[in-house]
């Protein structure tokens, strides 16, 4: 359900709802983290592979696929929708709890916001420079 590309541009990165994670180089999947649930989002970080389930939780992998750290991530353990980057701090998250959560390198949740009244399937940075400048589009019927 998403698609992420290596920090070293060599392999592509894909999640799925047959609940893996996989990564493929030159068309053929050459690694596949297992999870117990459907795979929403993926992401790589500096240091780690970020994937998002819809069982709520957020998954910290090594570069290796060695699990690094479950984070139950959802306040009503419903699906996390989408991850992204924040340059210099860590990743957000949204999920089906209305909320978008920011989050530090190591998993820790730093902030939490609650703006929709419903889920949020989205979020991106306006400005990739300036994490507080942040938009969300969500079940709703809005976008903020």
């Amino acid at each position: 359900t998403s698609l992420q590309l290596s920090r070293d541009t060599t392999t592509l990165i894909s999640s799925a709802w047959d609940n893996t994670v996989k990564f493929w180089q030159n068309g053929s999947c050459i690694k596949t983290l297992q999870h117990e649930y459907p795979v929403n989002s993926v992401l790589c970080s500096e240091d780690k592979i970020i994937s998002a389930t819809s069982d709520g939780k957020i998954n910290l992998w090594s570069e290796d696929g060695n699990s690094v750290n479950h984070i139950a991530a959802s306040d009503k353990n419903t699906a996390i929708r989408s991850l992204i980057i924040l340059p210099n701090f860590g990743f957000a998250s949204c999920s089906g709890d209305c909320s978008i959560k920011f989050w530090d390198n190591n998993g820790n949740c730093v902030k939490s916001f609650y703006g929709h009244s419903h889920i949020v399937y989205d979020i991106d940075l306006i400005d990739k420079d300036n994490i507080t400048n942040i938009v969300s589009c969500s079940e709703d019927k809005t976008a903020i």
